[in-house]
């Protein structure tokens, strides 16, 4: 997820181009707009969106989104929005620029939550 040029992430809700905590996104370089396909299933949580593991490959879903470079720093202050690593974890996704974090809700959010 990182080299010399940095840390990419790939971001799908508040985070996002227009969204109320993309601030925190103002110093990185933008790599563009795609989707992830991975056993993932985005939640409507009301104010947020939230992203699960799937538990079947018909559950899952195609999550569209932007991929960023980022340095520690802001990496480090997204966590702190996102309350990683106790609400969300990061994990691994591919993108068209390689592989890159994406903050997932923990494997038994469903079972608790729903």
């Amino acid at each position: 997820m990182s080299d010399a040029k940095g840390i990419r992430v790939f971001v799908y809700g508040t985070l996002k181009k227009d969204h109320p905590n993309h601030g925190v996104l103002s110093n990185s370089k933008f790599l563009g707009r795609c989707y992830v396909e991975d056993k993932l299933c985005m939640l409507d949580l009301g104010w947020y969106p939230g992203v699960v593991m799937a538990y079947s490959d018909t559950q899952h879903r195609k999550i569209f989104g932007e991929v960023y470079v980022v340095d520690q720093e802001t990496l480090d202050s997204m966590d702190i929005i996102e309350g990683t690593p106790n609400y969300y974890r990061r994990a691994k996704v591919k993108t068209p620029w390689k592989n890159a974090w994406i903050y997932i809700l923990p494997e038994d959010y469903l079972k608790k939550n729903l």
